[in-house]
């Protein structure tokens, strides 16, 4: 399954200093793809996937791993400073055609 987005870690460390939330940080949406038809944005910080703590890619993409494609994701955002609940339709991964 395919969530749609391409994310980078906020550790304990980073979070502190910026004083941002721990979790995965969006930094695309790809177009078309179940996040963007969600309303997720670059710089979006994911913080939880199905009522599950996220604080880095792997734990994201284990939870994401759990569904197929077609089945929704809940997920917690935090987007300035403010936290939603969302949920998103995963796609199905599609091989790369091009060479």
């Amino acid at each position: 399954p395919l969530l749609g987005i391409s994310g980078s870690d906020v550790d304990e460390r980073v979070a502190q200093y910026y004083d941002l939330p721990q979790g995965v940080l969006i930094r695309s949406v790809t177009e078309g793809s179940g996040a963007e038809a969600a309303g997720l944005k670059e710089g979006d910080i994911i913080t939880m996937a199905d009522d599950q703590v996220i604080t880095c890619m792997d734990e994201l993409n284990k939870v994401k791993d759990t569904h197929k494609a077609g089945e929704e994701m809940k997920l917690r955002i935090v987007r300035e400073g403010q936290a939603f609940n969302g949920t998103v339709k995963l796609m199905e991964e599609k091989p790369s055609t091009a060479q």
